[in-house]
Parts: structure tokens; C-alpha cells; sequence
């Protein structure tokens, strides 16, 4: 009965040690497939978050570039907006220096247009008053032959009359030429001093 009893307490510890044994064998797979769980988790979590990572990565470069190109774009329109300012701005120079020789020339045309319409007036009034002074001649002159016809006298006429010598060269005559004073005396009595022709007869 004793060795029965060892027998069975040998059993009992054999299937004690037997369970422990599974239980640590269970313990340890269970302990295995947490770690690896953990493991799994952790390396999951690692993807999840360099994902995160890589896609807000890709964001900001996304932002980044679109902060770029919309800065870009605005340089690109202030530039234009600068060329067209400074084209306008060149045009307008151009347009005002335009205008001032347009004014210029217009000037300098009117003030040669009045030179000459001054020149022209002047000469007009000029040969008016020449052709008033003309025609006031003409006028006396018809008035003087009007009151000399009133008083005409009757004279014969006597070409020969001309040639003949008067009584002042008649007495300069007889006068020796070394002791006459009167050195403007003709060398010959076919000159004979004429009167100007007056404007009424010419």
C-alpha cells in the first residue's frame, strides 16, 4: 500500500511538473505572441506614422511649392505691371514731347504767318499811301495847269531863241577867262541847263 502510495504521488507530482511544465510552455507562447503582437504594433505604428510623416512631408512640399509658384506669379505680375507703368509712363513722355513740338511749330508758324501778314499790310499800306501821295500830286498838278490855263499869255515862239546867248553870258563873256572868278561857267554855249521834269508831265 505504501509503494502504491509512492506511485501515485509520483504520478501526481509527474502530472503537477507536466502542467507546470505547459503552463510555462503556454505562459511562454503567450508571452512570445504578445512581444510579437508588440512588435507587429509597434512596427505598424512605426509605418503608420512615417507615413504621416512622409505625407505631411508631402503636404508642406506641396504648400511650399504653391507658396513658390504663387510667389513667382505675383513677382511675375508686379513685373508686368512695372513694364507696362514704365511703357505708359515712356509713351506719355512721348506724347507730351510730341505736343510740345506740335506746339512749337504751330508757334513759330504763327508767328511767321503774322510776320508775313504784317510784311504784307505794311507793304500794302505803303504802296497805298504812295499811290494817295501819287494821286495828290497828279491832283495839284491838274489844279496848278487848271489855274495857269486861266492866265495863259500869247508868245511867238522862236526856236532859234534858245541858242541865243543871254545877257549874263554875254557880260561873263567879255570878261578874260584868266581873271574871272565865275569858274562854273559852260566851255560852250550849247550847253544850256535844263529845269527837271516835273511829275505831272512825266
Amino acid at each position: 500500500a505504501e509503494q502504491t502510495h509512492n506511485t501515485i504521488k509520483e504520478i501526481d507530482d509527474a502530472i503537477q511538473r507536466t502542467q507546470a511544465k505547459e503552463q510555462e510552455r503556454l505562459r511562454a507562447e503567450k508571452a512570445a505572441l504578445l512581444a510579437a503582437w508588440k512588435q507587429e504594433r509597434d512596427l505598424k505604428k512605426q509605418q503608420i506614422d512615417e507615413e504621416k510623416e512622409r505625407i505631411e512631408m508631402k503636404k508642406q512640399q506641396e504648400e511650399a511649392k504653391k507658396i513658390a509658384e504663387k510667389e513667382d506669379q505675383r513677382k511675375l505680375v508686379e513685373q508686368i505691371r512695372r513694364e507696362r507703368e514704365e511703357t505708359e509712363r515712356r509713351e506719355e513722355e512721348q506724347e507730351a514731347k510730341q505736343r510740345r513740338l506740335e506746339q512749337e511749330i504751330r508757334k513759330r508758324t504763327a508767328t511767321v504767318a503774322i510776320r508775313k501778314f504784317r510784311e504784307r499790310d505794311m507793304s500794302n499800306l505803303e504802296d497805298k499811301i504812295e499811290r494817295d501821295r501819287l494821286q495828290k500830286q497828279e491832283e495839284e498838278a491838274r489844279l496848278r495847269r487848271l489855274e495857269a490855263s486861266k492866265y495863259q499869255v500869247s508868245l511867238d515862239y522862236d526856236p532859234h531863241h534858245l541858242y541865243e546867248p543871254t545877257q549874263a553870258w554875254t557880260s561873263r563873256s567879255k570878261t578874260p577867262r584868266e581873271t574871272s572868278k565865275d569858274t562854273s561857267a559852260p566851255p560852250s554855249i550849247l550847253y544850256v541847263p535844263h529845269r527837271a521834269t516835273p511829275s505831272w508831265r512825266q
